[in-house]
């Protein structure tokens, strides 16, 4: 077995007003689901509580879609697999 392997990466598009309210850096881990094609099928933001978080794993999710990979492989013939993500968010 061969893990998938990132071949573009997508970042997380967050306004100024609200890279303001970022203290210190945070990491919002993404779930995705990739097809044997390498195609992101689904996302889903680990962390979950309130405001801030929320918000920046949701643009974390709208990144890690359109993220691309060389999907994983079981001998030469691709497979889907899951993998997280790690965005770190700065002010």
């Amino acid at each position: 077995y061969v893990e998938s392997t990132v071949v573009n990466r997508a970042s997380p598009e967050v306004p100024e007003g609200i890279r303001s309210r970022i203290k210190s850096p945070m990491t919002i881990d993404v779930r995705v689901s990739i097809s044997r094609e390498g195609r992101v099928t689904s996302a889903k933001a680990v962390q979950h509580e309130d405001g801030l978080i929320n918000y920046l794993g949701d643009r974390a999710v709208a990144a890690a879609r359109q993220w691309t990979f060389e999907p994983a492989k079981r001998g030469d013939t691709p497979v889907d697999s899951t993998r997280i993500i790690h965005f770190v968010f700065e002010r």
